[in-house]
């Protein structure tokens, strides 16, 4: 027979289950494989535990080599549906659909996943192995939920860093490019996150801020003590670009009760540094002469209140920086943003059109070029 079909075929380990069907058909100058399974839970956790006991043979095939079996002429595709995935991190993926394909004549393995959500937020995955480069491509389709719920999830084996509790908005994508050791050799990517009204509980960098800034006059009573008191925000904005392995924020923005912040800087993920530019401003009308800050415009300049702000560097890194306050002549261009919110100035009046949405769409037309390229 050139074909081989099985209609029912079951796995089943502790509390994890698939099912599906599969088909091989015996082409001319290779063997090819179609699939559908389904699962309503699969544990990977457990499945790796159970796997340290494999065989001796097993052990000799190289965690990274999929192509173990490339004497063999095979191509195979597999609709999955899965409705929860728990990782090996303890991390759970649900509504997961996809299809992974594998050519072992061409050396490429494609995990293709256009549904699935992570801690409740939507996205698209796109992974490509080749023989010697790797393609990752994730779209974060716009997303909404609560930041109780969200930092629970990140974090299922440990206490957060951060605690924040509030309706949150998110939208992004994530692109990377390498070899075979190193698939985040070049990456790019966007997001943003935007709340309101909202509490932070934990946050140890603007806790530090904030303990930098409370003996101060201006803030004296209007920040409170992150360490033993909560801050209820009015808007919290965050949006950052990565390149390669760095995250670079834009537009860092915190309104709350007695004080409005701007923040800007880069975050290296390689040598976990950090280099950060806070703008801190309380809200409150002063009778201050502002200098050294250009280009306001009569419009600005004609208002009863004047702009009262203190610039404050943050350098070293994850876990040892410090605070170092700067003059305020430092003030840039990025600042800008900051300035005209505090005085209410609408959006449209300062907003560019950002070439964002260009760079997106190219990262879009490179996905679907991986999809179906041939190499």
């Amino acid at each position: 027979k050139k074909s081989l079909k099985i209609s029912e075929l079951e796995f089943k380990w502790k509390d994890s289950f698939i099912k599906g069907s599969f088909k091989v058909n015996k082409k001319p100058d290779y063997i090819y494989i179609t699939g559908n399974f389904t699962g309503d839970k699969i544990n990977l956790k457990e499945l790796r535990k159970k796997s340290k006991s494999k065989s001796k043979a097993l052990k000799k095939i190289k965690r990274n080599d999929i192509f173990f079996f490339d004497e063999i002429p095979l191509q195979a595709d597999a609709h999955i549906k899965i409705n929860t995935l728990i990782l090996p991190t303890s991390h759970s993926l649900r509504n997961l659909t996809g299809k992974i394909s594998l050519d072992s004549r061409k050396k490429t393995f494609t995990l293709n996943i256009p549904q699935l959500d992570f801690c409740n937020i939507k996205m698209q995955v796109l992974y490509k192995k080749e023989l010697k480069k790797q393609y990752l491509f994730v779209d974060i389709s716009p997303s909404q939920g609560d930041f109780l719920d969200l930092f629970s999830c990140l974090y299922p084996e440990e206490m957060p860093k951060i605690i924040l509790e509030g309706p949150y908005k998110i939208k992004g994508y994530f692109y990377a490019e390498g070899t075979q050791k190193n698939l985040f050799k070049k990456t790019t990517g966007e997001i943003k996150i935007e709340s309101k009204n909202g509490y932070i509980y934990k946050a140890p960098l603007l806790a530090k801020l904030f303990a930098f800034l409370s003996p101060i006059d201006l803030f004296r009573g209007k920040i409170p003590n992150l360490e033993t008191d909560v801050l209820s925000y009015e808007e919290l904005k965050i949006e950052g670009t990565i390149k390669n392995s760095s995250f670079l924020i834009n537009n860092a923005f915190l309104s709350a009760p007695g004080f409005r912040l701007f923040g800007m800087g880069l975050v290296n993920f390689s040598n976990k540094k950090i280099d950060l530019t806070f703008y801190v401003s309380p809200f409150k009308t002063a009778d201050v002469i502002i200098e050294n800050i250009p280009l306001l415009g009569e419009w600005i300049l004609s208002k009863p209140r004047m702009l009262v702000y203190i610039p404050l560097k943050v350098e070293g890194t994850y876990r040892h920086y410090k605070i170092i306050p700067l003059h305020p002549s430092s003030i840039g261009k990025g600042a800008f943003d900051f300035i005209f919110r505090i005085f209410g100035v609408p959006e449209k009046f300062y907003k560019h059109p950002e070439k964002k949405s260009k760079i997106r769409k190219k990262m879009l037309e490179k996905k679907n070029e991986i999809l179906h390229q041939t190499p």
